[in-house]
């Protein structure tokens, strides 16, 4: 033991071993070649044993400096030498701490280094306090080629700067700092270590690993981590039974690395900055009280991982939320692609919301995509959200404009819904088993095709889809408005072609509804409706298989329309108009309206049923046959309209006026007005039933009622029966008896029958009035202009008397052909008194009568007698013959019950 009360001072060039004690109470000094300690090197001791305030201790060796006992001083203590080991020692100064390896390391192993001071640790080459602690009441310095803190412990009360060229090794170790620290070196290992300061600090290295370590800033100055290659922060325990993974401050943090892979937490307290080539941050969690920000390079990676903040923007070529969460009051996206597989996006705030995508926009595979803002704008040159959800819960707009208007929006078995308006431009839109869904409007416009299989369109606001491809909505639904009232909500579909096979295109409000089909409209089984005016229009509208298409009013156009089986009319009081340039089928359908119905066509197909409620109207532009198919009907009047010839064999009826125009008519039917039955023709033909209240019948050329079951009748005994035409037949060509006739014109009140009328309203003459077995009567007046009427039956011939009759038919009618006929009755009673005559000398006119009489008398008398001949009596007995009826028909009848005004006949 060496101790001295003053100073030590020992100095040699050579070697200095000490394994006693070698103490001052004040200084104590050794220079030395190389120093050896395993005992005490000691300064400012007092003679107690105790450690006063002063006295420096100074070792300084050009060589090895090996000091493993305990070193300590009342003041500084300064070790300097090429290589310096201390490890197991205990050093300690009262005042600042100085360690310095010149050439080589410096090993603090399992040692106990403190300061009160400053500590300042420096090694040309390695630093290693393994397993050891070194502490600081000031700041501290740590510098060297190398440092290892593995398991280590290095404290300081002030700032700590750890500077290492190469690797910092502190896997298990803790560094702290109750100031701020900085630490730089090259590769930077922090697996279960501890890397924590009060105040700021700033990490920089050629790489981080924090695989279950902690490094955290406890105030608000910042924490600042930068590494040129791969920084890691992988979840865990810290080697003191922390939470590890974890990367947080109080205040900012901004992490820069060539790469990052967080599978643990990053947090501030204020704003985070993440920054890489790559970030993957796949089951960790980025969050920040105010602003979260990472910015990813090529890539960002979020599988289950979650990005939080206030506000929170991600920047990266390709952005990958697989499963991943990023929420934040605001959120900015910014990158080429973004993949948001069973992925959270959600911004709570109604600021707005940028979601900058100039790729793919993935949010397919159960991805969400939520925000509060005010508007939505996406962007993408491709838009996917098969069987994803995207919810915009801002009043503002939501823009879906992929590829600035032509690019893909994939909607299928997804979920797209605002709770403002809906703005949808694209080169085509699949939302097969999707829904698409605005509270205040969505308008549509589709370049391509529009699929909306079994999907979902529904605005509770206006309306309006454009496709300048195909609507797909077979056993889709496209609806727009409430049934809350006032809503007048529009709906405009419009594509090149629809196909709604079992759809359903609405509009629950009452504002107009244009569906227009392009080349075809297929709504076969499907339904097309709404509130207000319905307008269906396409080349081709095929209404089949009990579809339905109404509305308030409804307008139909197109080329060619099948109602098979199907409804097209209203249930409000309105009309129903349909235009064809072709057919309109409507086999086993109905067309109806609640007030008009008005029809325009080619010609009418396959039967069915037009009814209106109010009137009636159908304008043909062809040939018409009306079978028992067809069913026409109207509350007030039914007017057809063609060029071509009408022929009815079914029946048709108004309550009120039903009119005819055509260019023939030909009824075999029943053709019923409860008030003016009206035609006009060129011909008219009528073997069935035309009955009016009044009757109004015009043929240019011929009208005539033919056979048994033909009747023209009015029924209302104040009306007029009035039939125009040049000529007028009333004719049964068929009943072959002396019958009442049976073909008839009828009139219960005034019966006309004319030629035409003059300006005036003059009747003119026909040229012929025909009634021939049948009738033409009226219950009131009656007038027949014509230049020649006739009245016979069709036919009435007899056998000529070429029969026998039979003698017992003839006895039972009392006629007798035998007898006996004279001048003087007497001589037929067998008087012979009765005075003969003589033929040859009588009277001329007695010849004359007796030449008159039955059987005659002999022009020549008798020669052969004995007497003179004399004329007495002639007896007879004959044969009768008849002459009978061989071929008859009714007779005509011409019957007025007021008067009968025929003066104008020729």
């Amino acid at each position: 033991t060496t101790y001295a009360q003053q100073n030590v001072d020992v100095s040699t060039g050579g070697a200095l071993s000490n394994s006693g004690t070698l103490a001052a109470q004040e200084n104590t000094t050794v220079n030395a070649g190389s120093i050896h300690s395993t005992g005490t090197l000691s300064a400012g001791v007092n003679n107690d044993g105790s450690v006063g305030k002063g006295g420096d201790l100074n070792l300084s060796s050009t060589g090895q400096l090996t000091a493993t006992g305990q070193n300590i001083a009342g003041g500084n203590v300064s070790i300097s030498g090429g290589a310096v080991n201390l490890s197991g020692s205990q050093t300690a100064a009262n005042g600042n701490l100085s360690l310095k390896a010149n050439a080589g390391d410096l090993n603090l192993s399992n040692a106990t280094t403190s300061g009160q001071g400053a500590v300042n640790a420096n090694a040309a080459g390695a630093l290693i306090n393994d397993h050891g602690s070194l502490s600081s009441g000031s700041h501290a310095t740590l510098a060297a080629g190398r440092i290892s803190n593995q398991d280590g412990k290095v404290s300081t009360q002030g700032p700590l700067t750890v500077q290492s060229s190469g690797q910092f090794a502190n896997q298990g170790g803790t560094l702290v700092s109750e100031s701020s620290m900085q630490v730089h070196g090259g590769a930077i290992a922090n697996n279960q270590g501890t890397i924590q300061s009060a105040g700021g600090m700033s990490i920089s290295g050629t790489s981080l690993d924090n695989s279950a370590g902690r490094v955290t800033s406890l105030n608000g100055d910042g924490l600042s981590i930068t590494t040129t290659g791969q920084l890691i922060n992988a979840a865990g325990t810290t080697a003191s039974g922390a939470q590890g993974g974890l990367i947080g401050g109080n205040g900012g943090v901004d992490v820069l690395g060539g790469t990052v892979d967080n599978q643990g937490v990053i947090k501030a307290n204020t704003d985070l900055h993440v920054t890489g080539r790559a970030v993957d941050n796949s089951g960790g969690s980025l969050k920040a009280a105010q602003s979260a920000t990472v910015d990813a390079g090529a890539h960002l990676s979020n599988a289950n991982g979650t990005i939080v903040g206030r506000s929170a923007t991600v920047n990266g070529t390709t952005i990958d939320n697989s499963s991943g969460t990023v929420q934040a009051t605001q959120v900015a996206l910014n990158g080429t692609d973004l993949v948001n597989h069973n992925g959270v996006i959600t911004q709570t705030g109604t600021g707005p919301i940028a979601v900058n995508v100039s790729g793919t926009l993935d949010n397919s595979q159960g991805g969400t995509l939520q925000t509060n803002s005010t508007d939505l704008t996406l962007a993408p040159a491709t838009l996917l959200n098969d069987g994803g959800t995207i919810t915009h819960g801002g009043s503002g707009t939501l823009m879906v404009k992929p590829g600035n208007g032509t690019g893909a929006f994939s909607n299928v078995g997804g979920s797209v819904v605002t709770n403002g308006q809906a703005v949808v431009q694209a080169g085509s839109w699949n939302n097969a088993q999707g829904t698409f869904a605005a509270r205040h409007g969505i308008v549509a416009n589709i370049a391509g095709d529009l699929a909306n299989s079994q999907g979902l369109i529904r605005s509770q606001a206006g309306l309006s889809l454009t496709s300048g491809g195909r609507l797909d909505n077979q056993n889709g639904k496209i609806a727009a408005g409430t049934d809350a009232r006032p809503d007048t909500s529009t709906l405009n579909v419009q594509a090149a072609s629809i196909h709604n096979s079992g759809g359903l295109i609405a509009d629950f409000g009452t504002g107009a509804t244009s569906v227009q089909g392009g080349s075809q409209l297929l709504n076969i089984a499907g339904t097309i409706t709404g509130n207000g005016d319905v307008t269906a229009q396409a080349s081709s509208i095929v209404n089949t298989n009990g579809a339905q298409l109404s509305g308030a009013n409804v307008q139909v156009r197109s080329d060619t329309l099948v109602n098979t089986d199907s409804k097209i009319g209203n249930v409000a009081d309105g009309n129903v108009d349909i235009a064809t340039a072709g057919a309109i089928t409507n086999t086993n359908g109905k067309i109806g309206a609640t007030h008009d119905l008005s029809v325009s066509a080619r010609t009418l197909l396959g039967g069915g049923t037009y009814s209106a409620a109010h009137d009636a109207s159908l304008n043909l532009k062809g040939d018409f046959s009306s079978t028992p198919a067809y069913q026409f009907s109207a509350g007030h009047d039914l007017a057809f309209t063609l060029p071509g010839t009408f022929t009815n064999s079914a029946g048709l009826q108004s309550v009120n006026n039903l009119s005819i125009n055509a260019g023939d008519i030909v009824n075999s039917g029943a053709i019923a007005a409860g008030n003016l039955l009206k035609a006009h023709s060129n011909t008219l033909t009528n073997t069935g039933v035309m009955v009016g209240g009044s009757a109004s019948l015009v043929a240019d050329s011929t009208l005539s009622n033919l056979g048994p079951t033909a009747l023209i009748g009015a029924s209302d005994s104040n009306g007029t029966l009035e039939l125009l035409s040049r000529d007028i037949e009333n004719r049964d060509d068929t009943t072959a008896t002396d019958a009442m006739a049976q073909t008839a014109i009828y009139g219960l009140g005034k019966v006309v029958l004319a030629g035409g009328k003059d300006a005036n309203g003059n009747y003119t003459n026909a040229a012929l009035i025909r009634n021939q077995s049948a009738l033409i009567q009226s219950g009131g007046d009656m007038e027949l202009h014509a230049d020649q009427v006739t009245n016979t039956r069709r036919v009435m011939t007899t056998t000529g008397y070429t029969n026998n009759v039979d003698p017992a038919w003839l006895q039972q009618l009392g006629i007798s052909m035998s007898g006996c006929a004279a001048y003087f009755t007497d001589a037929c009673n067998g008087a012979y008194d009765v005075p003969g005559i003589d033929l040859a000398k009588a009277d001329p006119s007695v010849i004359e009568q007796l030449r008159k009489q039955i059987g005659g008398i002999f022009i020549d008398p008798p020669r052969e007698g004995q007497w003179n001949s004399r004329y007495q009596r002639t007896t007879y007995t004959g044969v009768a013959t008849a002459n009978t009826v061989k071929d008859i028909s009714p007779a005509g009848q011409i019957v007025s019950g007021g008067k009968l005004g025929a003066s104008s006949v020729g």
